[in-house]
């Protein structure tokens, strides 16, 4: 069978490690990687949105959620624009992991989308309290990209069940292929016991890791270092990724934002990853967090919510631990504690973690999944 030749149509820059998280970075990368012959359709012209910037204004001032890129005016200038550009050529697959760049595209090339979450999934999840009438249009926009779709992967079953409750999207066109960690593995198996072997057992270090410390649910991972060295537990708590609002206990280490550009910053988290002993990750929403994978690609036990598309990537009791949104600091240091005394449920876990990356929360994996469906 030949390489497939795919046009992958995007907003922004794929080749930028730092576009959504490097997801697409990722996805180009091993596409390529696997020999598919991928050409990037784009930088399309955004200047069509600076029309609807009143809407935006007066949304901001209300409060309201408001995506202009969503807006019909704004879809189909995209898709003029992705049309223009491949004019003349043929493709085997169109790629996207944004609907709205496809909702009004016309060709006749199948297209697929990967996306984490769908438009009405996200509304007072994300988003808040967006107009009913742009809350519609935004809806109708979801619609025809699922209905052109000739399949429709998600990150998680969460998602791919919200595809088929607010938009009927048949069993046939839907995939569930999770995300894989956007960092170069290099280790194996036996470097993981390594990694586990080298771990404090008299002090704990946990890893919050994230840009946006209030959704993520930064104070809660304060709160349970708190906690568990009110219990006798030696306890640092890692940030990185942003900062730490108001006074700073002395059990903070904060290294703020660590860039996945340069080589340097990707070391760096591959360090904290390899040496901290939990990743606390009491996000508030999430629909597929990256870290979670690459924590288990490092045998890194987890602690976090079961929310989203969570349960997607941390198995219960198996590479972590999902808790529910109300669970506060205690709930959180109960667990971390009970975990960390019992080296074999320790070592399960971390073991764990790297069976579930090396099966299936890996890029290679991923993009092999993919491909089949072109």
């Amino acid at each position: 069978m030949k390489n497939p030749k795919i046009a992958f149509v995007s907003l922004n820059d794929p080749a930028d490690p730092q576009t959504w998280s490097g997801i697409p970075y990722s996805i180009l990368t091993h596409l390529r990687r696997a020999d598919a012959d991928v050409e990037v359709i784009r930088p399309l012209n955004r200047k069509i949105r600076y029309l609807l910037s009143p809407n935006w204004a007066k949304s901001k001032l209300m409060k309201r959620a408001y995506h202009i890129e969503r807006e019909p005016l704004v879809t189909a200038s995209y898709a003029r624009q992705i049309e223009k550009q491949m004019r003349g050529r043929r493709f085997d697959a169109i790629f996207s992991l944004e609907t709205f760049l496809i909702s009004k595209l016309d060709r006749s090339e199948p297209i697929t989308s990967w996306c984490d979450a769908t438009w009405d999934l996200m509304v007072d999840y994300y988003y808040s309290n967006p107009t009913r009438a742009f809350r519609k249009r935004a809806s109708l926009n979801e619609q025809r990209a699922l209905d052109r779709a000739q399949h429709a992967v998600y990150a998680s079953e969460w998602a791919a069940e919200s595809a088929k409750k607010y938009y009927h999207v048949p069993d046939k066109k839907l995939a569930v292929i999770p995300f894989g960690a956007n960092l170069e593995i290099q280790h194996d198996r036996d470097d993981i016991q390594n990694f586990v072997s080298a771990r404090s057992r008299e002090s704990c270090t946990l890893l919050f890791l994230g840009v946006d410390w209030r959704r993520k649910g930064g104070q809660i991972a304060v709160e349970t270092a708190r906690q568990l060295n009110l219990r006798g537990l030696k306890t640092q708590l890692i940030v990185a990724g942003c900062d730490v609002p108001g006074e700073k206990p002395d059990f903070v280490r904060e290294l703020g934002f660590i860039s996945k550009r340069t080589e340097e910053g990707r070391a760096r988290i591959s360090e904290l990853l390899r040496t901290s002993s939990f990743l606390i990750f009491p996000t508030r929403a999430e629909c597929a967090g990256i870290v979670l994978s690459e924590a288990s690609a490092f045998g890194l036990p987890i602690i976090t919510t079961d929310t989203g598309g969570i349960a997607t990537y941390v198995s219960q009791e198996m590479n972590g631990i999902r808790l529910p949104l109300i669970a506060g600091a205690e709930v959180y240091a109960d667990h971390i504690l009970r975990i960390f005394r019992d080296r074999t449920t320790y070592d399960a876990m971390a073991f764990a973690g790297w069976d579930e990356y090396s099966r299936r929360l890996n890029w290679p994996s991923a993009v092999s999944s993919l491909l089949s469906l072109f």
